[in-house]
């Protein structure tokens, strides 16, 4: 079980309501909105993102390859949320 608090917030895509939550065994903040669909995963103690979706926003990647996060040794656990 990960332990998570999470708050409301506005979202920064479509400025409707979503939720910031902090994961706190994982040191990830998910932060997620529903109505747009949007989600941006980063290391709560880097800051560096691990995943990121905002509809409507394309970012081309110089090599062609998946962004990783380096130095964040939560990365791995961010495809799959335990909550």
């Amino acid at each position: 079980m990960n332990l998570a608090n999470f708050i409301e917030i506005y979202c920064p895509n479509c400025g409707q309501s979503a939720e910031r939550h902090y994961l706190l065994n994982d040191q990830l903040i998910r932060t997620q909105c529903a109505h747009c669909d949007y989600l941006m995963i980063t290391c709560d103690r880097t800051g560096k993102v691990i995943e990121a979706y905002a509809p409507g926003y394309s970012v081309a990647l110089g090599s062609g390859r998946r962004a990783e996060a380096r130095n964040c040794p939560q990365a791995a656990s961010a495809s799959n949320p335990r909550e």
